[in-house]
């Protein structure tokens, strides 16, 4: 008889420990309180990518953006940053020469390495972007924000993209950036230190207005051209597939999935 009243309070205890199990998953998946609400709300870092091809990085944090760098290639993989509108009246003056990145491993980039290239130290987190901080402003001057990048482009629509950006960082209060280099061919090349040049580049924008969010992507040719800026846009699912990088993926699936799928350059105004 003290045999099965033992086995019955065994059988007791696993199931109340059963019921409560189902209970607490069953709470998770109908849980609407506000802790579920705040990982939506936290922007810290929804500008960092992830790359998807396997290529070599070093992930370097600086005070105004964050740049994957390629050892191989010497250049960035991507560089990203917030751009917000208080940054955007900084006036910290620009500096004249670009230096190696102190944290870099391996063989550093010089100044130098760029000489008689026929090609511009091109910025990826553009110098007019981090006049709010000396140190910033110091840091965009590192080799490894900079790619061998061709004058007209540089200096004409890409500069015309880099100014587009401030604008819409000073009317919609924040905007998430992640630029870089797009390299079909890892054997063009230029200097004793064989720093690849990229065929294209990207540049992808993210934000929130309340519980929306919106992007849109560019992709320029390497070349001299002159265009409406029109012409290079596209969604960042597109980007994704030509630069082998998964943009915004802090962002849940649902709000991820359907904001790169589609853009509207309407909806990136300046007044």
């Amino acid at each position: 008889m003290k045999k099965v009243v033992s086995v019955s309070i065994v059988v007791l205890v696993v199931l109340v420990a059963v019921a409560a199990y189902y209970a607490d998953n069953k709470k998770v998946e109908n849980d609407n309180s506000p802790q579920t609400e705040a990982i939506a709300d936290d922007l810290t870092q929804y500008e960092i990518p992830v790359l998807e091809n396997g290529r070599g990085e070093q992930v370097i944090k600086h005070v105004g953006y964050t740049v994957s760098y390629n050892n191989e290639w010497l250049i960035p993989n991507w560089v990203a940053y917030e751009l917000t509108r208080q940054e955007t009246d900084g006036e910290e003056e620009r500096r004249n020469k670009f230096s190696p990145d102190p944290i870099v491993n391996g063989n550093a980039v010089r100044h130098e390495d760029y000489k008689n290239s026929g090609y511009d130290r091109g910025h990826m987190a553009p110098a007019g972007d981090m006049k709010w901080s000396e140190q910033a402003m110091d840091e965009s001057f590192y080799t490894t924000n900079v790619c061998p990048q061709n004058g007209n482009n540089n200096r004409g629509d890409w500069k015309d993209l880099e100014e587009l950006a401030r604008d819409w960082a000073a009317k919609y209060g924040s905007i998430f950036i992640c630029c870089g280099p797009i390299v079909d061919n890892p054997n063009e090349t230029i200097g004793d230190k064989h720093i690849v040049v990229p065929q294209r580049f990207f540049k992808v924008f993210l934000r929130r207005d309340g519980e929306s969010w919106y992007s849109v992507g560019f992709v320029m040719e390497n070349k001299a051209q002159s265009h409406p800026l029109m012409t290079y846009a596209m969604s960042v699912d597109d980007v994704e597939k030509l630069a082998g990088v998964d943009f915004f993926y802090m962002l849940p699936d649902s709000i991820e999935d359907r904001v790169e799928a589609e853009f509207d350059f309407s909806e990136w105004t300046v007044d």
